[in-house]
């Protein structure tokens, strides 16, 4: 390892301008400045701390994520700390994952997944920080099964030029792996993009060793086309080494030498190759957010707010009939006093970063840095000993860490085990689904056009609910029968409603879930609960009038909408289900 480390033989940078016709002036690596070196998680965790606002990148191949998903987590969790995370990660060989839930990681839009349909295998996949803007580049993403790979995106700079962002993988299986049509469709992207004059950053695992371009012909015309295209290597030491090689072959590229900064590679064994990293000189651009607000209802300002009730005198509300005209007077004062001892007011999101898994203890951690010990022992010095040292440490370890996860939900299911709900948590905690109720993809198809604009998406969402009611009725074969003639005959006097007393409405309201969720007009059945002693009075007469007159009050219809998934794909609007929040003071009188 510490041969290849230093060796010029292993070296891209080295052997390229050490090539006979090669002037040092000539030298595409002249340009920049390539910075690529070998990193240990801790170690790669405190370099980049240390960088302020930078943008970065990382590809690996995980030779399928579900199947490594603990360790790729696991390694995230070591490289991520809450003043750094990526934010790109490129994965390739993620395999056939669409139905795992399991994959997701915190502080970034779901998995972007492009995967075979005729086997399991290859496919490549990205995980992109959530406040960043994008838009899928189809035109882009070529995916020629076996062959070449990619899944292209466009990141939105509102403040500057856009990027573009490829992953890449060429599996090199025979019969399929045809190296000229893959170096085709890569310089064609590199064409395409150049046309377009944006900013580019390609990575993968491209099954190319660019270590071998001095004796291989392909290998030396692919490279010289990534350079007349105006792209530069970032990554110039092996990515894969074994007991008898050590080959580039996962490979990093930009086309913009002013964004060229630190590149390096991640000594990792969640699979067989090394990750890879680039983080940029530049500045992040950062994206235009809206600022969140909330309102805190401590108890000292439930307590303002009730002393706050004690002061209004509503009985001008007994004299107006109309409910609509009644309840409309009561709730501008009730939300007017709601606003000020409730005032909203900004707040900073809690670090979104990847976490430790809390089965993941800390004798776990401890064995996990013993076992990149092991491992990187192994490279040094792949002696017999050290490498059956490793695979017993290794198996040791997983089977450690399965025996501890179990245990976990174990313990936690028989605690919890007469309380449904948080039994329901942990199940879904288990396969991923906790935050199934509030992750929306970025993008939404909508009549087979990607949109992005939260308003539209919303516009886009009350189409779909409002018609689908009539679209399912026009599906249903039409009956010679009227709905009428299923129907009773109309008695006209069939219900009738007494006058509720205050004290009928107290006991309703006691009767009611003490919710925290709110209808449109921001009242919680908990807080309204609190206060009713304080409104028993006007709320009395708005009931009364209500069922005298038949008319419910207009502004107690008016339903928060919230589209709940359901299943398969995100983007699509016919995979939601809408839930109806409605005013608490409605659930009151109903």
């Amino acid at each position: 390892m510490d041969k290849i480390r230093t060796g010029d033989e292993f070296n891209l940078i080295s052997m390229y301008e050490d090539t006979d016709g090669i002037e040092d002036d000539d030298s595409p690596f002249q340009a920049v400045k390539v910075d690529c070196d070998y990193y240990e998680p801790h170690e790669f965790h405190d370099m980049a701390k240390q960088i302020i606002n930078p943008t970065s990148y990382f590809h690996l191949n995980c030779r399928g994520l579900s199947a490594n998903w603990d360790s790729f987590y696991d390694l995230m969790y070591q490289l991520h700390s809450d003043a750094f995370s990526f934010d790109y990660i490129g994965i390739s060989e993620l395999f056939r994952c669409k139905d795992d839930n399991r994959l997701t990681l915190p502080g970034y839009h779901k998995l972007i997944a492009r995967c075979r349909d005729d086997g399991p295998r290859g496919g490549v996949g990205l995980f992109i920080r959530d406040s960043i803007n994008f838009k899928l580049r189809d035109d882009l993403s070529v995916f020629i099964p076996h062959v070449v790979e990619t899944v292209f995106v466009e990141i939105i700079n509102s403040a500057s030029q856009n990027l573009i962002l490829g992953v890449i993988y060429r599996p090199n299986t025979e019969p399929y792996a045809d190296m000229d049509v893959f170096s085709q469709n890569i310089i064609e992207l590199m064409n395409s993009v150049n046309q377009e004059f944006k900013s580019c950053i390609m990575m993968g695992d491209m099954n190319v060793n660019l270590l071998n371009f001095s004796n291989h012909n392909k290998t030396n015309l692919y490279l010289d086309e990534i350079f007349s295209n105006g792209f530069i290597p970032l990554i110039t030491k092996p990515t894969r080494i074994s007991v008898t090689s050590a080959t580039l072959i996962d490979h990093l590229y930009s086309n913009s030498i002013t964004s060229i900064g630190k590149s390096g590679i991640i000594i990792t064994d969640v699979a067989d190759h090394f990750g890879t990293f680039f983080i940029s000189n530049g500045q992040r651009q950062r994206q235009k957010t809206v600022k969140r607000q909330k309102r805190s209802f401590s108890q000292n300002n439930i307590n303002k707010f009730k002393e706050a009730l004690k002061q209004i005198n509503f009985s001008h509300i007994s004299r107006i009939d109309c409910p609509n005209r009644a309840y409309n007077e009561f709730i501008i004062i009730y939300l007017k006093l709601f606003e000020e001892s409730f005032p909203l007011h900004d707040y900073n999101l809690g670090s979104n970063f990847v976490k430790r898994e809390p089965w993941f203890t800390n004798g776990l951690l401890v064995s996990s840095k013993r076992k990149s010990e092991l491992f990187k022992k192994k490279l040094i010095d792949p002696s017999p000993v050290n490498i059956n040292r490793y695979k017993l440490f290794n198996n040791i370890f997983n089977l450690l860490k399965r025996n501890m996860k179990t245990l976990y939900f174990k313990t936690a299911l028989e605690e919890y085990k007469h309380d449904s709900k948080k039994c329901w948590t942990l199940l879904k905690q288990a396969i991923g689904k906790l935050n199934d109720k509030s992750s929306y993809p970025q993008t939404f198809n909508i009549n087979n056009n990607p949109v992005t604009d939260k308003r539209d998406i919303a516009e886009g969402f009350n189409n779909f609910f409002s018609s689908i009611g009539a679209q399912t009725s026009h599906n249903v074969p039409k009956s010679d029968k009227c709905f009428t003639s299923f129907m009773p005959r109309p008695l006209n006097n069939s219900m009738f409603l007494p006058y509720v007393t205050a004290e009928e409405i107290i006991s309703a309201s006691k009767r009611l879930k003490s919710k925290i969720s709110s209808g449109h007009d921001g009242i919680s059945s908990k807080l309204m609960k609190e206060t009713i002693n304080l409104i028993i009075e006007p709320m009395t007469h708005i009931i009364n009038q209500s069922f005298q007159t038949g008319i419910v009050p207009n502004d107690m219809k008016i339903a928060k909408v919230i589209p709940i998934h359901k299943s398969s794909d995100r983007d699509l609007l016919k995979n939601y289900r809408p839930i109806s929040l409605l005013p608490a003071f409605l659930k009151l009188l109903e």
